[in-house]
């Protein structure tokens, strides 16, 4: 069972590494992109999220790299699946305003 968990933490930190480096800092403005466009207030967000204001501005400025709970955490605020908000940003990445 430990080796297990082990492997299992092993999987997860990776995940949120690759997360981490390949959408980094660019979380963003996606995430804002898509509270505006829901007339979204970002107090509303974070009470939906289970999170601060605090920690949800760190985000939004970019001082914090969210883990992969906290974008599930994001995600299913937004009704979306993980795989869909990593989609919406990549998307936002690729053509920015």
């Amino acid at each position: 069972m430990l080796v297990y968990l082990s492997i299992t933490a092993f999987i997860l930190f990776f995940i949120t590494l690759f997360l981490w480096y390949t959408i980094g800092m660019h979380i963003e403005q996606a995430l804002l992109n898509v509270l505006r466009s829901r007339n979204c207030p970002i107090a509303q967000y974070a009470r939906d999220t289970g999170m601060t204001r605090s920690q949800l501005y760190k985000i939004l400025k970019g001082e914090h790299s969210p883990t992969l709970t906290t974008l599930k955490r994001l995600s299913d605020a937004l009704g979306m699946s993980v795989s869909e908000f990593i989609a919406l940003i990549e998307l936002e990445n690729a053509n920015p305003l």
